[in-house]
């Protein structure tokens, strides 16, 4: 009869197995007593188990690489870097693709780590080649701007597209400039043009922005000041000073809305106050 030892591996693997179990079973009784956990987000259950748990759930050792990263994204949120990049590392090194964009993160804006742009490159390309959105829209722009890499305009576009392709609307305005600009790739404003609308879509203000100013020059596609002035709007209501310096312009000579110099002074007072100078010298003009 052969005898079957133990090893500190399998040890190791029982333990994540038990705290796999334990972690169900607090949710099972957190379900028992009516907390309503099955409209949780994995963070929400997270912060509500360390709760129920007086903040000592598990070792980290028995947490699944997801639960390790929404800790490290609890730790985040409350300015806690070194413990938030504890936990991450951990995730990541099991190969959780959020947990290494966040460690690019935090080692291109150096929270909790020694700030290291090479370093951050390497973990925003583990996470982007992993299918990570952020990561492949911040990767592209490492390129973009040679920050821990050698600019690559035509590497950053090909990032940034991995990302749009997804519908993540940060990228998909910045593959939008590239093509409106031809950087990386061929000048193209109408495939600027669809990008941009891609992205405004999605509410990203700064896409919201560039499609009206489009419109306004007929790029890409036919000019249409009341088109123009929808974007500006929409870009403007979220707070994009551009975008209210130049819906004070429409204001003010009647371009896609009746002539309203009363409107025009609000948006450019609104641009004004973020420090916008155009905005600035045109609230002067307007007003005297």
């Amino acid at each position: 009869m052969e005898l079957y030892w133990v090893s500190g591996a399998a040890t190791m693997n029982f333990q994540k197995l038990l705290g796999a179990i334990l972690v169900i079973m607090v949710l099972f009784l957190l379900v028992l007593i009516g907390t309503g956990t099955g409209t949780l987000t994995p963070q929400q259950f997270y912060e509500k188990a360390v709760n129920y748990m007086d903040g000592t759930v598990f070792e980290d050792s028995a947490l699944t690489p997801e639960l390790l990263y929404e800790k490290g994204k609890n730790h985040y949120a409350n300015n806690e870097y070194e413990e938030a990049a504890e936990a991450f590392v951990k995730a990541a090194d099991q190969g959780n693709t959020g947990a290494q964009y966040y460690l690019g993160l935090m080692r291109e804006n150096g929270q909790g780590m020694t700030q290291d742009d090479t370093e951050a490159v390497n973990w925003y390309r583990q996470s982007a080649e992993g299918g990570d959105a952020s990561a492949q829209n911040n990767l592209g722009w490492m390129y973009q701007n040679g920050r821990g890499v050698a600019k690559n305009d035509t590497t950053a576009a090909a990032w940034y597209r991995k990302a749009a392709d997804q519908g993540f609307s940060m990228a998909e305005n910045n593959i939008g400039l590239m093509y409106n600009y031809g950087t990386g790739v061929p000048h193209d404003d109408a495939e600027a043009v669809q990008w941009y609308r891609k992205s405004a879509d999605h509410g990203y203000a700064s896409a919201q922005y560039n499609l009206a100013w489009m419109y306004v020059n007929g790029k890409g596609i036919a000019q249409n000041d009341a088109e123009a002035f929808n974007w500006y709007r929409k870009a403007a209501d979220q707070g994009h000073a551009y975008a209210q310096t130049n819906l004070g312009w429409m204001y003010e000579n009647g371009r896609g809305v009746a002539k309203d110099k009363t409107e025009a002074a609000n948006w450019y007072r609104k641009a004004a106050a973020q420090g916008d100078s155009t905005a600035i010298k045109n609230l002067k003009q307007i007003e005297e």
